[in-house]
């Protein structure tokens, strides 16, 4: 009856867990409007690359998609791994199951710094292309939004200096210009604030 209770109790403190977890991921990490600019404000490269990356179109996206699951699977191996070896160790050999929970909870441990490394990096990443994703929708859609306002030949103009950013600086010049003819035209062109 005891473990049962004990059992139940594991459970709902794992279930509570993963709905707070949940709760702070909807709360604070989904909307990472504010760790992306804290990030291009104390790193100007990191800035400079959100804006670059964003002129390689949507193949860069699904790129990193990949590697955000193939992170996760390797941490989630890696754990599973290591219960697992600490779950057999303990059943074959219980003389030995405080030598062998001490080597555990030390490989344990660096193991999760491992973890959190990887998924911090996946994080990092991904938060520079989803910022990237949206330069390029905010530009392209602004574009076309002004193409039945503006000459051919000034779109095409529009779209070559966007695949040609290179830096902050450059996207600031093409958004600095889109919002002229934005004024020049009266379109509304889409609310977007770069970093």
């Amino acid at each position: 009856m005891g473990s049962r209770l004990l059992m139940l109790g594991r459970i709902k403190a794992v279930l509570l867990l993963v709905s707070l977890g949940l709760g702070v991921w909807e709360g604070v990490f989904s909307p990472m409007d504010w760790a992306i600019r804290i990030l291009a404000a104390l790193s100007p490269p990191f800035r400079d690359a959100i804006y670059r990356e964003a002129t390689k179109g949507f193949e860069l996206m699904s790129s990193f998609a990949y590697l955000s699951i193939l992170a996760l699977m390797v941490v989630t191996i890696g754990y599973l791994s290591l219960w697992t070896a600490n779950f057999i160790l303990k059943r074959t050999s219980p003389r030995e199951s405080t030598e062998t929970l001490f080597q555990f909870a030390r490989h344990h441990v660096l193991f999760n710094v491992m973890a959190m490394l990887v998924l911090l990096c996946s994080l990092f990443l991904n938060m520079q292309v989803s910022f990237s994703n949206d330069v390029m929708v905010y530009s392209m859609d602004s574009i076309e939004i002004l193409a039945p306002q503006i000459p051919v030949d000034t779109r095409l103009r529009l779209r070559l200096d966007f695949f040609c950013i290179r830096n902050a600086a450059d996207f600031y010049l093409l958004n600095e210009k889109l919002h002229r003819l934005s004024e020049a035209t009266g379109t509304v062109l889409p609310a977007f604030e770069p970093v």
